[in-house]
């Protein structure tokens, strides 16, 4: 999945969250500190200041009421835009993105219904349009999602790296490179790779399984390992290999398969 699909209109969704508030907050206080224009304006003001309201040990008036409100209102507007960005910022992607979108749509569609309800234009157009924005970010996250699942093989592996008594076949899959290892009897590191690594000893770092077939590793050191079938195993960098007996060996690489053969760092045991 690409991180990336959605996060353009989701980041323009939050943005005009935060312009939504702030356009609200400057409306607010004007009206809360500004002079009102016109003898009906004066009238509602000074009946909206008469009115008082009892919830519970508190009386507020109407007119207190619904600056509380549509001061929250504002407050909520910018907390919701400023928490999405800093929410997808260090990695907006998958899960978390997804579901902060899902949110988003359902407190802008909330908002939006409000506005309609109680017919107030600019702010239902605010609404209005940062529901598009979360709308089209989820719809983009959507079409991002790869495949639930891929089968690859071997025999048809995306890459195919062959040499002198065998070959290293690579598969790319599962954001993984894995590699498998054929060699033929008679097949040792440091005649039949080490004029293309390099370097006097094999210097990758192998992690793998052996499917079958013998082989042995010879470290720095002098220590050598034996590989049967069956086994998982480690090898450090710095090692010599071979395969023993008159049966090709096989075995499948899950570290280190994507630096084979390469001259600046070795091949595959």
């Amino acid at each position: 999945m690409n991180p990336l699909r959605g996060r353009r209109w989701f980041l323009t969704g939050s943005i005009g969250l935060i312009v939504f508030g702030t356009v609200h907050t400057l409306a607010v206080y004007k009206v809360l500190f500004g002079e009102p224009h016109g003898p009906a304006e004066v009238d509602l003001h000074r009946a909206m200041r008469a009115l008082s309201m009892e919830i519970g040990p508190f009386k507020p008036t109407a007119w207190h009421t619904l600056m509380i409100l549509n001061s929250s209102y504002s407050i909520l507007l910018l907390f919701a835009g400023v928490l999405d960005l800093i929410a997808i910022g260090p990695g907006g992607a998958g899960g978390r993105m997804r579901l902060l979108t899902l949110a988003n749509m359902y407190f802008c569609g909330m908002l939006f219904l409000i506005c309609l309800v109680f017919q107030f234009p600019p702010p239902m157009v605010f609404a209005g349009a940062c529901l598009v924005f979360f709308t089209l970010s989820l719809i983009q996250q959507r079409g991002a999602a790869g495949p639930r699942s891929i089968i690859k093989r071997f025999d048809r592996a995306d890459e195919v790296r062959p040499f002198d008594k065998g070959r290293f076949e690579i598969v790319h899959i599962g954001g993984m490179t894995i590699g498998r290892a054929s060699y033929e009897p008679g097949w040792i590191w440091s005649e039949h790779v080490r004029p293309t690594a390099g370097t006097p000893l094999c210097q990758v770092e192998h992690v793998g399984l052996v499917v079958s077939g013998r082989a042995k590793a010879k470290m720095a050191d002098e220590a050598l390992i034996d590989l049967t079938p069956g086994d998982l195993f480690y090898v450090a960098p710095g090692h010599d290999s071979w395969v023993e007996g008159n049966e090709p060996y096989v075995s499948l690489h899950f570290l280190g398969a994507g630096q084979y053969a390469k001259k600046e760092i070795g091949d595959e045991k």
